[in-house]
């Protein structure tokens, strides 16, 4: 676990004390040795929470992206500030390029690529430099690696700026893609500095479709540049809504933010009349910041509907989070979806975990499958019973991985089998739903298919090592089945 602030570690507390009972079971369990390496260098400790000499690294991102729907060329530059906090003098540092997972000869899991995305080039890098002074980059797989001739110290910092483009994928849906003609979900899209830790160093772990997250945790000041027919959504806290919002857009878009029913910010009579927003041709650009997250990610349309309300996220201090739903018109199950995530933040932060949802903001877009980011969720259209579940799963991993920071990478089940058991009671208090449903029988039942045959390995197998069923099992449903028991217990 990576915690980012003392009050995540109350969340880390709380689950530690109810698996307290267990510790006696599993001293002589066998540990690693990069694990073992780490409570040497008192990094890491043997009851689960940081050492006495954690540290982790850290990157100030500056980002401006453009996005041509017409051609799905996405271009930016950005300014990195990255912060040396290791014990270790840096040679080099390891630079991910997601989107070169579309390159003809990339690295790929069972994953489905349409042929039409395939590239030879992947990302395009116009330029690195590091302290304005032009370096020399070597690329293999997903990776982008630069030599730091001088180094950078413990406690240092160095400034690197990238220019890039890509073209975003047009029939191919691996959280991030076009949906609906003209509406865009933009997800691992920048060149991101990966992990440096106290447990393998540089993480050069290729993307290849599976896995998902592990990243520090950073600041971002993004602007992101569109046509004036598009409005876009993101991660963070939007900086400039009266410069892009018609006057009464933005009295609804303001209202929603403190109310407890749902605002029709932007409704199908909007979209047909048009003047949702001040600029009527040209184009229009967006200011987004967000601290302490894990990552950034935005989308884009000039059809989707724009719901929006509130729920207290702190009984205490009467902070609220604002939650939104935006969805094309013929996604009938969304028009429920944001009443659904008010439930949800309200349910997480009052009941189980019982911990205050620790972001302002939190926006699900409809696209395809589902998928969490922070303060974001692309998911999918279902029947109403699979909509709210979709919504809550994707929203509980608000606290795992990006609240407590996992690495997901390698232990998925860490987060994914927490984001299956959280939302299990909240379910059957949702507006609507059957009263059949049962999600715990369901996973049970799941479990059940799989337990103690060849494709159930050890928990502690990486899941980067994992595919295929062996790979859902684990991550998802066999630990969302010890925490049931657990809480039953």
């Amino acid at each position: 676990m990576r915690l980012l602030s003392k009050k995540s570690g109350l969340l880390t507390a709380a689950l530690l004390a109810s698996f307290a009972g267990m510790s006696q079971n599993i001293q002589n369990l066998p540990v690693p040795l990069e694990i073992q390496k780490a409570y040497s260098n008192e990094t890491r400790a043997t009851n689960g929470k940081p050492g006495a000499k954690y540290w982790q690294n850290h990157s100030d991102y500056k980002i401006q992206v453009e996005l041509n729907p017409a051609t799905r060329q996405l271009s930016g530059t950005e300014q990195v500030v990255y912060t040396n906090n290791s014990p270790n003098r840096l040679s080099s540092l390891v630079i991910r390029l997601y989107p070169d997972i579309f390159k003809k000869d990339a690295n790929r899991d069972e994953r489905e690529i349409d042929p039409s995305d395939l590239n030879d080039e992947g990302v395009t890098i116009e330029s690195v430099t590091v302290n304005g002074n032009e370096v020399k980059t070597q690329r293999n797989g997903t990776n982008m690696f630069v030599t730091l001739k001088s180094g950078l110290e413990t406690g240092q910092k160095l400034t690197l700026d990238v220019k890039w483009s890509y073209l975003i994928p047009a029939k191919t849906h691996i959280r991030e893609g076009l949906y609906f003609k003209s509406s865009y979900m933009v997800a691992y899209w920048y060149p991101q500095i990966a992990v440096y830790d106290d447990i393998d160093g540089w993480d050069r772990q290729d993307y290849t479709g599976q896995k998902e997250f592990y990243n520090d945790f950073n600041n971002y000041d993004v602007d992101i540049t569109v046509p004036a027919s598009h409005l876009v959504w993101a991660t963070g806290e939007w900086q400039n809504p009266e410069k892009i919002l018609s006057p009464e857009i933005l009295d609804r878009y303001k209202g929603s933010r403190t109310s407890d029913q749902v605002v029709r910010i932007v409704t199908a009579e909007d979209r047909e009349k048009g003047g949702i927003t001040i600029a009527k041709s040209g184009k229009h650009t967006y200011h987004f910041k967000a601290e302490h997250v894990p990552d950034f990610v935005f989308a884009s349309s000039d059809t989707y509907l724009w719901d929006g309300s509130s729920a207290v996220a702190d009984s205490k201090t009467g902070r609220r989070t604002a939650v939104a739903a935006v969805y094309h018109p013929s996604s009938k199950d969304f028009y429920d979806v944001c009443r659904y995530a008010k439930q949800c933040v309200e349910y997480f932060s009052t009941y189980l975990p019982g911990v205050p949802f620790p972001y302002p903001n939190e926006t699900v877009f409809n696209g395809s499958g589902g998928m969490e980011f922070p303060m974001f969720v692309n998911d999918g259209s279902y029947p109403p019973a699979f909509a709210a579940e979709v919504t809550a799963h994707e929203i509980a991993h608000t606290y795992f991985p990006f609240y407590m920071g996992i690495n997901e990478r390698k232990y998925a089940w860490m987060d994914e089998g927490w984001a299956q058991t959280l939302p299990n009671w909240m379910e059957f208090q949702i507006d609507g739903m059957p009263k059949k449903f049962m999600p715990q029988q369901t996973n049970a039942a799941y479990f059940d298919q799989f337990a103690g045959k060849e494709q159930e390995q050890p928990m502690m197998v990486p899941t980067n090592l994992l595919t295929g069923t062996a790979y859902t099992f684990a991550t998802y449903m066999r630990p969302s089945q010890a925490y049931t028991f657990c809480g039953i217990c």
